[in-house]
Parts: C-alpha cells; structure tokens; sequence
C-alpha cells in the first residue's frame, strides 16, 4: 500500500496553507511544490497517493497538462489526479479532457467548499479501494443461437449473464438476479418487446435501470416509440460482438453511478425528512415570507402560542409580539436576516391567551440563487421555565443576601454542586481577598487533596451534599485550607432551602481549631489518667503477691498452734490463735478481693469459657452458705421461671450457658454471702431463676433492712459499705465491685431493687452465648 501523500501544485499561498493543514487533519501527508522540476524530482523518489494541481500557473498557460504530459512520457504510472482553476474556459477544459484526468473543478469564491469537494474526491479515488463487482447482464430474447453468442462475448469480459428465452419469467427473475442493465431482443412471440418495456417499468424498482434493445428494423419512429415508453437506446443488428461489450460496459458503469446518485439522494431526503421532525417534535417552528407574513406554523407553535394554525397563517409575525422589546431590538434582528444572515437570541413572546412565554430563538434566511432571502424559517425553545426559574433565583439570592452579609459565621449558598454565593465572613477566615474568589467552586478546590480520615476531598464532599439534598439536614466535621496553604478543621452545617423552585443548600460552618486543640488535650489526659491507673493496678497486683508470702506463713503458724495439743494451749491462748486465725483470713481475703480488681482494671483478667449447668452451679453456692443461714435461723427457698421448687427440683433443670465457671461461681457466692450478712436473724432468702432461648437471670432477694436511694447510689464502688462498717459486720466494700466488673466482663448485667427496711434483691443477667474472650 502506498503511503497517504498528496502532491500538491497550487499558485494561492493562503489557501494552499489552509488545505495542507485540513489534508494532515484527516491522516494525508500535504506536499507542495512551486515547479515542475521540484515535482519531477519528487516524483522519481515516491509516487504519491494522488495529485491536486492548478490548470493554469503562470501567465495563462496551461502548464498543468503539461506537467502531466511530461510524466505520462517519463513512464511514470499516474495516480489520481485532480485539477482546479479559476480559468473556466473550453481550452482549459480540453487541455485537461485531454490529461485523462480524473477531476476538475473550477476554483470557488468558497475556498472550504472547495476544500471539502477535494477531500472527498482523495477517498474515493483511494487506490485501496475494493474492486468493483462483475457487472450484471439480463438478456432476454428467443433467438438462443445469437443471445448465447452474446452471452459468451459478455462472461469473457467479465460480466455476469442470465439468458431468458420464455418472457413470462422476467420479473421473477428480475427480482433474483438483480441485474444492472437489461437487453431486450425486439423479435418475441408471447408479447412485444416494447410491451414487456412497459411491464418493467410499471414497477418503480426498475424505474431507472436501463434497458436497451435489439432490433432489426431500422426505423426511427420505433426508436422514438421505444424511447417514450422507458427505453435508453435501440441497437440495430447485426453489430459486431465486441460492440456489445462495450455498450455494456458503458451502460452498467453509468446504471451503478446513478445507482450511487439515486441512492445518496434518497439518504439525504430520509434524512432531511428525519431531521425536519425531530425539530417539530422538539422546536416551535414557523415559516414566514421576506415581508413577516406567516405562511406555515407546526403543531408544537400551535400548542404553545394558543393558536390554531388558521388563525396564525396569513398573519404577521407581530400577532406574537409581546412588546417587552425595545423597537431596535426588532430592528437589529430584521437587518442581520435581511442580509441573508443567520439570527440567534432570546425573544419574549405573546400567547394568545396574553401570557409571557420565552424562547431561544433562530432564524434562517433561505436564500435564492442571487443570494437574497425568499423565506425566513424560525426555530424556537421554549425556556419560559428556565427565565421564571432564573427570577426565582434573583429574588431567592436578594433575601439570602441580606442574612449573609451581617453574619460573622462564614455562609455559602450551594447551588448543584457549586458555592454561588458567600460573605465576607468566609473570605476573612479563609485569606482571600474577595467574593469572587470563592463563586462557582467545588467544596474541594477550597481544601486539601484529602480528608483527615484518607478520603477524597471531591467524593466526600459529593456525597455529604447528596445526603442533605436527600435527608434535608447534614451536620459533618471539614478539613478546609486557607490561600496560604494552611489546613484548618471546620465544623459544616448544611439545610435544604428552596431556591428559584428548585433546591440548594444552605451552608454555615466555623472553625473549630481550639475545640480540636481542646478535645486533644482532654485525650491527652485520660490517656494520662489511664496509664496512672494502670500503674495503680499493677502497684496493687504486685503489692498483694508480696503480702501473700507473709501471710501465708503466719496463718500456717497459727494453724499449727491451734492444733498443738502438746501441751495444750490454755484457754487465753486459744483465743489469741483464733484471732490470729480470723485476721489472717480476712487479710487473705482483703488480698485476694484487691488482686482481681487490680486485674479487672489492668485488664489482665481472662475468661475460660465452658458450657456450665446454671442449676448445678446455683445449687452449689446454696450448699456453701446454708451452715451460715442455719446458724442465724434464715431459710432459703427457690424458684425456677417462677415456680417455686424444693433443692432436688433444681438438680433436674438442664439449661446450660458458655462462660467461666469459676467466675460465674464467684458471682453467685458473693451476692448469697451478702444476703446472708445483711439480712436479719430468722430472716429469708429466695434464689430466683428465669431462663430463655437468649439469657440468664437470676436474682437474690434477701429481708434485710434495705437501702435507700442514696446507697443505692452508691453501690458498686471501692471501699463504699454504706454504713457496715459501724456494725460487726465483715468487709471492706470490694465484693460487689469485682461482682460487677466480672459480669460486664462476661457479657452481662447487674442490678438491685430495694426500698428501705423491706430488703434487697440483687440481680444479674448473662446471655445464653459468649464469646471465648471478652
């Protein structure tokens, strides 16, 4: 394949620059030469893809053919070759007939007409073009000798050929083979061949295919007649056969070039046709004469002026005039078309109903061969919504703009996704130097690239908008930055607001720079706090283990005192030991109760879940502290999802939960062992458990002189005995604070109701499934 280069020969510098840049625009390589012997040396390097050349480059001569003469003698293989001049005259027409060239166009006053026509001439004079199909030949005659001699002459040419003898089966076969031309023998005998002429030609597919005949009989009115009835030529036998193949030839070239024709005519009518109702179904269209008159209206007009076309035609276009237009305006647009111009604007119109309607408009001037105007057509969108719309704005920004301008809050009005409307407020804070600056900007051309939490300030900023829109209020924390660069948080509120009938949104915010500052430093230290109180704990941890050792070793001296019988001790210091004894125990206990809270809020505390029996495990802790309620005359009774039952009854309930067991003893223990301490002698304990598909509750109730509401208050903190420590009761206020935190820790709750001097009931709840560490 041959690279896309032009040749080019023209005399006109300007026109020549403008087609060499359109021919590189569209893939060609423009090459120009200002004589001959440039383009003889070029032409002995490349060959190029076609030639476009004046006719007539100096002083009238007509060096053009010339040129092409000289390279035909050089045995030069010529491509396409394309002639243009502005010397229309018949000696330069010859001269170029006489080139063979391939076109040649007389220069036009319009150089990108001109322009346009040679490119198109470049694509279909491509040399890469396909080969054009074997021509297609439809003989029919009854004389079989001569029409397969025919026959025969046209297929070693090249050609496609169907005979027909029986002239009944023309259509159909018409119909299948398609054939570009047809010859009819003259000599039938089921009907004349000047009849089946008119048979063909009653359908309109062959209207334009030509058919020529063949005949013996020289006689011109024949001819004639044939002619008149759709005919294209009469070929008297005999003739030699080469005759027919070039009469053939020639007929099926120029049967595909009106095809061609035919074809791209009836493309550009379709189209036309299309285009003229795409404008009616979406413009108000009318047609006027050169002196205003209205000559035709489509439905669209009709629609939106109130009028019916009868009432509209014959009238001038002044039936619509609104009068909100200066005079000159009309005049400014009269003298634009008159000038066969087209015009273009906005035009306030008159229905006939006296409503306003507006439109942008367009008028073109159809112009007659000498270039003057014959008829005006006019093109109109209705944007009447738009204009109310707009004045609806105008008004909506005067009321905002008040609000705005004595707010020290820096505001926005949000308008799409754009600010259309700031204060000066905004400008101050963020360092510009005026309005302007901030109008008609995305939310992230005012701030950095990201977000603080690694967002895209663009998508973040699009999707808090979305959610006010959708939700009518959005209130989000912003990271702005200032012209100088510097980055600042800022706390965003935004409303949905109406706004010239449509929606915006309203936009104040303000910094919070030292809020940020402040909450920083109130992180800081809890932080600081925390590390304390982990320090505490582990203080507390470490602490306890060291009084382990000590203690360990005077309660196990003690023991072997009290157990010494030889010899034995005497009564004083038998109580001596015991007391050693008990302080030793409660020391121990002291210990252990600051050990797991050490644990718990260090977080050290671990869980080993298990699947636990609730009634097993209830029915222990019972066992444990019966001997201490028995010896204060305190009863103990039970109820299983409120129905009361005796201790042989709980063994039987199967419901299990997940959790660590020990803890979940512990629980249950202390608050029985409470129960026991603070309840009165003789008094009563119930042991409450409700169980479900999801939970565990079981409560504590005991007779106890209660609590009011300010100990209750005060339950659940270190140290806190509401008053025990007045009595002999035993405790330093650690119990129900580890309670507490182990049944956080296990997923659960606790709780007490009491009125004070009817007791207490202590509750807790654990669901039915843990996860293995909390």
């Amino acid at each position: 394949m041959k690279h896309k280069s032009v040749y080019l020969m023209l005399n006109d510098i300007t026109p020549l620059s403008n087609l060499i840049e359109k021919l590189e625009k569209i893939g060609y390589q423009a090459q120009s030469f200002s004589s001959s012997e440039e383009l003889f040396a070029a032409c002995e390097e490349t060959i190029p893809y076609a030639f476009i050349i004046d006719a007539v480059i100096d002083n009238g001569v007509i060096i053009g053919a010339k040129v092409f003469a000289e390279l035909r003698e050089k045995g030069v293989t010529l491509p396409p070759v394309v002639f243009v001049s502005e010397n229309d005259t018949i000696d330069v027409r010859l001269a170029i007939v006489r080139t063979t060239a391939n076109h040649y166009f007389c220069r036009l006053s319009d150089f990108d007409k001109l322009t346009n026509k040679l490119v198109n001439v470049l694509a279909e004079c491509s040399v890469d073009k396909i080969e054009e199909k074997p021509g297609r030949v439809l003989i029919i005659g009854e004389d079989t000798d001569l029409i397969k001699e025919y026959e025969r002459g046209l297929s070693e040419s090249g050609m496609k050929v169907v005979m027909l003898e029986n002239s009944i089966e023309c259509l159909k076969i018409l119909t299948d083979f398609k054939p570009d031309i047809v010859f009819i023998d003259d000599d039938l005998s089921y009907c004349s061949g000047s009849e089946l002429l008119q048979v063909i030609r009653q359908d309109d597919t062959w209207s334009t295919m030509p058919i020529l005949f063949l005949s013996s009989q020289s006689n011109i009115n024949r001819s004639l007649k044939i002619i008149e009835f759709g005919g294209d030529a009469v070929l008297e036998k005999p003739f030699k056969l080469h005759q027919l193949v070039s009469a053939a030839a020639a007929w099926v070239k120029r049967a595909r070039r009106d095809f061609d024709v035919n074809v791209d005519l009836n493309t550009a009518l379709i189209e036309s046709q299309f285009q003229i109702v795409t404008m009616n179904q979406h413009n108000h269209v009318s047609i006027s004469d050169t002196n205003g008159k209205i000559i035709s209206v489509n439905d669209k007009l009709c629609d939106i002026s109130g009028y019916s076309r009868e009432e509209l035609v014959g009238q001038n276009h002044r039936i619509l005039k609104s009068g909100l237009h200066e005079k000159s305006f009309y005049q400014k647009m009269w003298n634009v078309i008159s000038r066969g111009e087209i015009w273009q604007g906005t035009v306030c119109n008159l229905k006939k109903t006296g409503e306003e309607f507006w439109s942008d408009s367009t008028i073109v001037p159809f112009l007659d061969k000498q270039g003057n105007p014959y008829k005006f057509v006019c093109a109109r969108t209705d944007i009447t919504d738009r204009i109310k719309a707009e004045e609806l704005q105008r008004e909506d920004e005067e009321k905002y703009r008040l609000q705005f301008e004595f707010s020290e809050d820096p505001m926005w009005l949000i308008f799409g996704d754009k600010f259309i409307m700031s204060n000066q407020a905004a400008v101050r804070t963020l360092g510009y130097d005026s309005l302007e600056s901030l109008i008609n900007t995305h939310p992230s051309e005012l701030s950095p690239e990201n977000q603080s939490d690694g967002q895209p300030s663009f998508d973040k900023a699009n999707k808090m908008m979305e959610t006010a829109y959708n939700e009518g209020y959005h209130r989000f924390e912003w990271l702005h930055k200032k012209k100088n660069g510097e980055e600042f948080p800022v706390d965003v509120a935004l409303t949905r607001i109406p706004y010239g009938g449509q929606q915006a949104l309203f936009c104040i915010w303000r910094d919070i720079s030292e809020r940020k500052k402040n909450e920083k430093a109130l992180i800081d230290a809890r932080k600081e706090s925390d590390r304390a109180n982990r320090a505490k704990s582990d203080f507390l941890s470490r602490m306890s283990h060291e009084l382990r050792t000590p203690l360990n070793a005077i309660l196990g001296f003690g023991q072997l005192l009290d157990l010494s019988k030889n010899p034995p001790l005497t009564e004083l210091q038998q109580e001596s030991v015991s007391e050693i004894l008990n302080g030793g125990r409660h020391l121990r206990e002291l210990i252990n109760d600051v050990l797991d809270l050490a644990k718990i809020e260090s977080d050290h505390m671990e869980l080993y879940n298990e699947r636990v029996s609730v009634a097993k495990e209830v029915y222990g802790s019972i066992q444990f502290v019966t001997e201490l309620a028995r010896q204060r005359g305190i009863s103990i009774t039970l109820s299983w999802n409120k129905t009361e039952i005796v201790a042989k009854e709980l063994l039987q309930q199967n419901y299990t939960i997940v959790c660590d067991k020990t803890k979940f003893k512990q629980v249950l223990l202390n608050l029985l062992s409470n129960a026991v301490k603070y309840n009165k002698d003789n008094g009563n304990i119930n042991v409450s458990c409700e169980v479900t598909a999801s939970r565990v509750r079981i409560s504590v109730t005991d007779t106890g002189s209660g609590l009011d509401e300010s100990q209750q208050a005060r339950l659940f903190i270190p140290f806190e005995r509401l008053g025990a420590s007045q009595t002999s009761i035993e405790g330093i206020g650690f119990g129900l604070v580890i309670t507490k935190n182990i049944v956080e820790l296990m997923g659960g709750n606790i709780g007490v109701e009491s009125q004070e001097g009817k007791g207490c009931t202590f509750w807790f709840e654990l669901p039915n499934e843990l996860p293995s560490q909390v």
